[in-house]
């Protein structure tokens, strides 16, 4: 966001804004926040950072020998027929039980795809290890 803003013109009036925004401790909103009060040259940094992002990705994959395609699994994902606003509208499981048979009916749903780029917490990967039943 520095580099950015040190090389553009800051719209009128956002200077102020965007230097109290670069003394935040960095999070996810903060890029928001930033992008809003950049005003016009919002969609300019979009493109800025994205390219920022695939430039550090593409010399990281290099420099660790991981194909770039690999890194890029949810590009591939295709959309599920699941019905979205049904599963949005569905009341929340009440018990272990029903939430348990409500993630198997869920995965029983995904396609392989959707099954490879399914993320799991590492504490249950750590347990699955410890268990053995990896």
């Amino acid at each position: 966001m520095r580099r950015f803003a040190g090389m553009h013109g800051l719209p009128d009036g956002s200077k102020e804004i965007i230097d109290s925004l670069l003394a935040v401790p960095f999070t996810t909103q903060l890029t928001r926040t930033f992008s809003a009060a950049l005003g016009p040259l919002a969609d300019e940094w979009n493109r800025w950072r994205a390219l920022q992002v695939r430039e550090l990705a593409e010399k990281w994959a290099s420099e660790n020998g991981v194909p770039l395609a690999d890194l890029s699994v949810s590009a591939q994902i295709e959309p599920s027929n699941l019905n979205r606003h049904a599963i949005a509208a569905a009341p929340a499981p009440s018990s272990e039980t029903e939430l348990r048979r409500f993630v198997h009916q869920a995965i029983d749903q995904l396609s392989a795809v959707e099954l490879a780029a399914l993320q799991l917490p590492a504490a249950v990967h750590f347990r699955l290890w410890k268990d053995g039943t990896r």
